[in-house]
């Protein structure tokens, strides 16, 4: 309703002078965030459109301030997971305010909402790849987590809505490995999240049949774990429960996991993840020389 409101004045006219008012009220993108958070991400906005029109009359500097404001706002009522998956959905990031990834990356880690960053550099123009893997992504969401559906369901959903060759790209098997790993999620105290073994186990064969082996697909399985973490605020236990499962249902291999840790590729979180999976690569470099002292 307030969002409703502010249109009605005009937000366009608005933001055509709202330089000129902070002058007056330095606060101006602080109130504005929290003016427009609460009801900016509740799906009934287009964000793509709305932030066209922020930037038409406003610096791309002072976006990206009044953009942070919004979400930190925002997660108050709504969990960074699913805030994420809303600017997926409507391709919006926070690379479409900085020249240089580098610099939005460093203003999500001062403002911490590295879970705006989304999978890579993107912009307000860009379009359908990102926002239709966000559907899959949503719908698998509701096969699997609110509708408990058998694995031969999710087969025969696959089947019909997604190609056979989307079904093998990595948009794909990050979406699924993704919404498996949330199934399997179990929190603690202390706000510990490991995975339940028992859950994965159900789902690996949805796991096998699309990743299928290839070594490239499951490096993008582990850097879809490795968004899950950074949007979840990087919980206790995550990781090495994690990687511990997959490997040892064999989903994931080790030459993978590897792969992975030594990939120049930043994402974000990629360092903080590494960190985390220091304990799992410490065992998985010594699990050789333990199984040659037990022969």
């Amino acid at each position: 309703m307030k969002f409703l409101f502010l249109l009605s004045f005009r937000l366009e006219q608005f933001l055509e002078h709202a330089e000129d008012i902070e002058i007056v009220i330095p606060q101006l993108w602080n109130y504005l965030g929290e003016l427009l958070g609460p009801t900016a991400f509740d799906g009934n906005i287009d964000l793509n459109e709305l932030f066209k029109c922020i930037l038409k009359y406003v610096s791309k500097h002072k976006a990206a301030e009044l953009f942070a404001y919004m979400l930190q706002t925002a997660t108050i009522d709504t969990s960074r997971e699913d805030l994420s998956a809303i600017l997926n959905r409507y391709d919006v990031s926070l690379y479409a305010f900085f020249e240089k990834e580098a610099e939005a990356k460093q203003f999500a880690k001062d403002e911490n909402i590295e879970f705006a960053l989304g999978q890579g550099k993107s912009s307000l123009n860009t379009g359908s790849s990102n926002q239709h893997s966000a559907r899959i992504q949503a719908e698998l969401r509701t096969l699997i987590l609110k509708r408990k559906a058998r694995n031969d369901e999710v087969f025969n959903w696959i089947d019909r809505n997604v190609s056979s060759e989307d079904a093998k790209a990595p948009p794909f098997i990050r979406a699924l490995v993704t919404v498996v790993c949330e199934g399997a999620m179990e929190r603690e105290d202390g706000g510990v999240c490991k995975c339940n073994i028992n859950i994965l186990k159900k789902r690996k064969p949805l796991l096998q049949k699309y990743i299928d082996d290839n070594a490239s697909l499951q490096i993008h399985a582990v850097y879809a774990v490795q968004a899950l973490f950074v949007q979840l605020d990087h919980p206790p236990s995550f990781v090495k429960s994690y990687f511990d499962s997959l490997y040892d249902e064999e989903i994931i291999t080790e030459d993978s996991f590897k792969a992975w840790e030594n990939s120049s590729d930043e994402e974000p979180g990629k360092g903080v993840t590494v960190t985390a999976a220091s304990e799992f690569f410490r065992w998985l470099k010594s699990a050789p020389e333990e199984t040659g002292e037990e022969s």
